[in-house]
């Protein structure tokens, strides 16, 4: 913010950056968040982390929470809220480190291709019959896509062609 708008302070970043957006969702780690629309102002405090292993990835996790709770229709604070927690969590748990993150979870799923593959490995194992007819119109990626939204897995990309699929319960 601060090289991008060539200022000396946050305050100052935060003045130019309502100039040129609409909302904009600030992080300040661990002094957590503050998200602007127009004269609305709202300072999200940053969510507990138990233990710090490793910072990678949070600004990421805090995007997705953010952007999941404002396309839910959630307001700006909730929003902002949902994304320190999304940080919290991988914080806390993840590093960059692939054991860690088998750890944090009640059971790992395996490794596949792509998210796409798990599930459709997923439909698979659980014995229902779809028709060979049928088959091309179901969006795999989608399914795991809303599997991962609704907190069921977590999929962790180690590899243009290789994730580690986690059960999240």
């Amino acid at each position: 913010l601060l090289s991008l708008y060539e200022v000396t302070s946050f305050d100052e970043g935060l003045q130019a950056i309502r100039g040129d957006c609409e909302v904009a969702a600030l992080t300040r780690g661990e002094n957590g968040s503050v998200i602007v629309s127009g004269d609305a102002v709202h300072v999200v405090d940053a969510a507990p982390v138990s233990r710090l292993v490793d910072t990678t990835g949070a600004g990421d996790l805090f995007a997705a929470g953010f952007l999941h709770g404002y396309t839910a229709g959630k307001d700006l604070a909730a929003s902002g809220t949902l994304g320190s927690l999304a940080a919290a969590e991988v914080l806390s748990h993840f590093g960059d480190d692939l054991a860690e993150a088998r750890a944090a979870f009640v059971e790992y799923a395996g490794e596949y291709r792509s998210a796409a593959e798990f599930a459709e490995q997923l439909h698979e194992d659980t014995g229902t019959e779809i028709p060979e007819s049928l088959r091309y119109y179901i969006d795999w990626q989608a399914l795991a896509r809303d599997m991962a939204l609704n907190g069921e897995i977590m999929v962790l990309q180690t590899g243009f062609d290789e994730v580690h699929v986690f059960w999240s319960r």
